[in-house]
Protein backbone atom coordinates (compact mmCIF):
# COMPACT_ATOMS: atom_id res chain seq x y z
CA UNK A 1 0.00 0.00 0.00
CA UNK A 2 1.36 3.28 -0.73
CA UNK A 3 1.20 6.46 1.90
CA UNK A 4 -2.17 7.24 0.57
CA UNK A 5 -3.83 3.67 1.14
CA UNK A 6 -4.01 2.44 -2.01
CA UNK A 7 -2.27 -0.44 -3.72
CA UNK A 8 -0.24 0.43 -6.63
CA UNK A 9 -1.58 -1.39 -9.85
CA UNK A 10 -0.03 -2.68 -13.02
CA UNK A 11 0.34 -0.63 -15.86
CA UNK A 12 -0.59 -2.10 -19.49
CA UNK A 13 3.02 -3.35 -20.06
CA UNK A 14 2.99 -4.75 -16.65
CA UNK A 15 4.62 -3.28 -13.30
CA UNK A 16 4.42 0.21 -12.42
CA UNK A 17 7.45 1.88 -10.45
CA UNK A 18 6.13 0.75 -7.03
CA UNK A 19 6.86 -2.95 -7.94
CA UNK A 20 10.52 -2.18 -9.11
CA UNK A 21 11.50 -0.03 -5.81
CA UNK A 22 9.96 -2.48 -3.99
CA UNK A 23 12.37 -4.96 -5.77
CA UNK A 24 15.63 -2.88 -5.74
CA UNK A 25 14.44 -1.69 -2.17
CA UNK A 26 14.37 -5.87 -0.99
CA UNK A 27 17.60 -6.46 -2.99
CA UNK A 28 19.32 -3.78 -0.71
CA UNK A 29 18.32 -5.62 2.53
CA UNK A 30 19.09 -8.69 1.69
CA UNK A 31 22.96 -7.56 1.10
CA UNK A 32 22.86 -4.92 4.31
CA UNK A 33 21.19 -8.00 6.09
CA UNK A 34 23.66 -10.81 4.65
CA UNK A 35 26.80 -8.33 5.62
CA UNK A 36 25.21 -7.90 9.02
CA UNK A 37 24.99 -11.61 9.29
CA UNK A 38 28.82 -12.83 7.82
CA UNK A 39 30.03 -9.92 10.44
CA UNK A 40 28.78 -11.95 13.53
CA UNK A 41 30.27 -15.40 11.64
CA UNK A 42 27.70 -16.33 9.47
CA UNK A 43 28.71 -18.30 6.15
CA UNK A 44 27.15 -17.09 2.76
CA UNK A 45 24.55 -19.55 1.67
CA UNK A 46 24.60 -19.34 -2.01
CA UNK A 47 27.83 -20.60 -3.57
CA UNK A 48 28.15 -17.33 -6.09
CA UNK A 49 27.73 -14.85 -3.55
CA UNK A 50 30.04 -16.59 -1.22
CA UNK A 51 32.71 -16.50 -4.12
CA UNK A 52 31.97 -12.94 -4.98
CA UNK A 53 32.50 -11.78 -1.25
CA UNK A 54 28.94 -11.45 -0.27
CA UNK A 55 28.69 -8.33 1.12
CA UNK A 56 31.68 -6.78 -0.40
CA UNK A 57 32.20 -4.75 -3.30
CA UNK A 58 32.40 -8.33 -5.49
CA UNK A 59 28.52 -9.34 -3.56
CA UNK A 60 26.97 -5.56 -4.49
CA UNK A 61 28.36 -6.07 -8.14
CA UNK A 62 26.66 -9.62 -8.54
CA UNK A 63 23.59 -7.83 -6.90
CA UNK A 64 23.74 -5.34 -9.22
CA UNK A 65 23.59 -7.45 -12.43
CA UNK A 66 21.64 -9.75 -11.38
CA UNK A 67 19.41 -6.92 -10.13
CA UNK A 68 19.18 -5.32 -13.42
CA UNK A 69 19.00 -8.58 -15.25
CA UNK A 70 15.61 -9.72 -13.55
CA UNK A 71 14.09 -5.59 -14.09
CA UNK A 72 15.14 -6.66 -17.80
CA UNK A 73 13.24 -9.43 -18.02
CA UNK A 74 10.28 -8.47 -16.15
CA UNK A 75 9.81 -5.74 -18.83
CA UNK A 76 10.34 -8.17 -21.47
CA UNK A 77 7.57 -9.93 -19.82
CA UNK A 78 5.43 -7.51 -19.47
CA UNK A 79 4.96 -6.26 -22.58
CA UNK A 80 3.16 -9.67 -23.46
CA UNK A 81 1.98 -10.25 -20.12
CA UNK A 82 0.99 -7.19 -17.51
CA UNK A 83 0.10 -9.70 -14.73
CA UNK A 84 2.28 -12.45 -14.87
CA UNK A 85 5.24 -9.92 -14.92
CA UNK A 86 3.50 -8.16 -11.69
CA UNK A 87 3.20 -11.54 -10.10
CA UNK A 88 6.38 -12.83 -10.94
CA UNK A 89 8.13 -9.80 -9.63
CA UNK A 90 5.83 -9.32 -6.05
CA UNK A 91 6.82 -13.26 -5.78
CA UNK A 92 10.88 -12.68 -6.16
CA UNK A 93 10.36 -9.47 -3.92
CA UNK A 94 8.71 -11.13 -0.90
CA UNK A 95 11.09 -14.20 -1.17
CA UNK A 96 14.24 -11.55 -0.95
CA UNK A 97 12.62 -9.83 1.92
CA UNK A 98 12.28 -13.29 3.28
CA UNK A 99 16.08 -14.05 2.62
CA UNK A 100 16.58 -10.89 4.50
CA UNK A 101 14.47 -11.64 7.68
CA UNK A 102 16.45 -15.13 8.26
CA UNK A 103 20.03 -12.81 7.94
CA UNK A 104 18.27 -10.84 10.52
CA UNK A 105 17.35 -13.86 12.96
CA UNK A 106 21.19 -15.78 12.04
CA UNK A 107 22.54 -12.17 13.12
CA UNK A 108 20.44 -12.23 16.10
CA UNK A 109 21.03 -15.70 17.08
CA UNK A 110 25.19 -15.58 16.66
CA UNK A 111 25.26 -12.67 18.90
Amino acid sequence: MTALGTVPQPTTDGPNGAYYAGYVGSQIFDLATTGMAIGRGAVEGNPIMRLAGAAGPGGILVKAVTTWGVTTLIKRIGRKNPKLATATLTAMSAATVAAGARNLSTHAALR
